[in-house]
């Protein structure tokens, strides 16, 4: 990801690390059941 955008790996992970921080997420796994329950709520 961080070559196809131009940015440094380091740079990606800063934001990933974020964003999983604002929203109280420890991992990938955790961050696509909440993705997956949004789209749940939203049909």
């Amino acid at each position: 990801m961080a070559r196809k955008i131009g940015v440094s790996y380091p740079t990606v992970r800063t934001h990933i690390d974020r964003v999983f921080r604002d929203f109280g997420l420890r991992n990938r796994t955790e961050a696509v059941a909440v993705w997956l329950s949004t789209l749940r709520t939203s049909e």
